[in-house]
């Protein structure tokens, strides 16, 4: 009888063995990091109208914090000098932005003449377009028509207007908070930072990351403040010599514009082309602004900012890219404009993360 009940009792399939060997192992040791990084990324865009404003004040605040310095070994308190180069940004915008509110008023009002100037210039694409748009209009045919009557409601763009600028003013605010303060107290806080670490060579490899991002970043920013001015300069010169109105508003442009990598020399091209089917009667003349801009910026860009860069910092054009499309996604056009710095901090720490730093010195 035992022997019965034993042959007839149920088998039951063996669970299958937990995984193990090097690939558990790897998955357990970078799990951890892959949620991190996944975490950071949702903080980063939930957290945007925040971290955008103080991100951007910690970095211009990283490139003016040796005047800072250099004043207070003068004598002169850091409050007092943060007070007057503030004063100095927002005195200078006032005067720039009332300098170019005329030009540009007089550029966006005649907005509503592009389409039908565009037309009168491109008429030799029209048979093109025709065919294009009628083969469209017989695929359509083909498509059941959806009954119903469409009702048009008229909005107010106040609400809009409201919305955008509400945010933008209170992040222009948190920017202007955020780099007073942090040049005020900027000493303090690196003696807060680097006395949390207990071991002397921590404490010397702290203070070293700190003068290298900030030297790297004013570095960085002081070349590229110098190349664009000159390439705005030269822009505006070649504006003067083309007879296109207000030279020094398209200098101006492209000045700021190529702080953005890339993505600034196209939007400038694209905005010279429109001025230039303004200014001028035929579409070969029209190219003359957009194409000689687009030659200097060929030059400065494969050229002249490359090879004084590159003595001082070595940034690859493919992680520059990179770079600018991943915060351009994620912080619109500020996340542009920072795309450069946040790679050459990321460049400073990974350094200092692979090579270990025997400097004995204080900096």
């Amino acid at each position: 009888m035992d022997d019965v009940k034993s042959s007839a009792a149920p088998t039951v399939a063996s669970a299958p063995p937990v995984a193990s060997g090097p690939l558990r192992a790897t998955f357990i040791r970078y799990a951890p990091l892959g949620l991190l990084i996944l975490a950071t990324g949702v903080v980063l865009v939930v957290a945007k109208g925040l971290i955008v404003p103080v991100t951007a004040a910690l970095v211009l605040g990283s490139m003016l914090g040796p005047i800072v310095d250099r004043a207070d070994e003068a004598g002169v308190p850091p409050v007092l000098t943060t007070t007057a180069l503030m004063l100095g940004a927002i005195t200078l915008l006032y005067f720039v932005i009332l300098l170019l509110t005329g030009p540009i008023t007089e550029w966006i009002g005649r907005a509503a003449e592009v389409g039908p100037l565009l037309r009168e210039r491109l008429r030799f694409v029209e048979r093109p377009l025709a065919a294009m748009h009628e083969l469209q209009n017989s695929l359509g045919a083909l498509s059941p028509a959806e009954g119903g009557i469409t009702v048009g409601v008229r909005q107010s763009p106040l609400p809009l207007i409201v919305g955008v600028l509400t945010p933008a003013l209170t992040e222009l605010l948190i920017f202007f908070g955020t780099l007073f303060f942090f040049l005020a107290d900027r000493r303090m806080l690196k003696r807060r930072v680097v006395s949390t670490l207990e071991e002397r060579e921590s404490r010397l490899r702290a203070l070293h990351v700190f003068t290298d991002v900030e030297k790297a970043l004013r570095g960085y920013m002081s070349i590229v403040t110098l190349i664009n001015a000159g390439l705005g300069l030269a822009t505006a010169a070649v504006m003067w010599m083309l007879g296109v109105p207000n030279p020094f508003l398209w200098g101006g442009m492209a000045f700021v514009l190529n702080f953005i990598p890339y993505l600034g020399a196209l939007i400038t091209a694209s905005i010279l082309l429109i001025v230039g089917l303004f200014t001028f009667q035929t579409l070969g003349q029209s190219l003359l602004p957009p194409g000689l801009f687009i030659l200097l910026g060929t030059i400065e860009g494969h050229f002249l900012t490359p090879g004084i860069i590159s003595r001082h910092l070595t940034l690859r054009p493919f992680f520059v890219f990179i770079a600018l499309a991943f915060w351009t996604w994620l912080w619109g056009p500020v996340g542009a404009f920072l795309a450069v710095p946040l790679l050459i901090v990321g460049i400073v720490l990974r350094q200092y993360s692979t090579e270990k730093d025997e400097r004995p010195n204080l900096p």
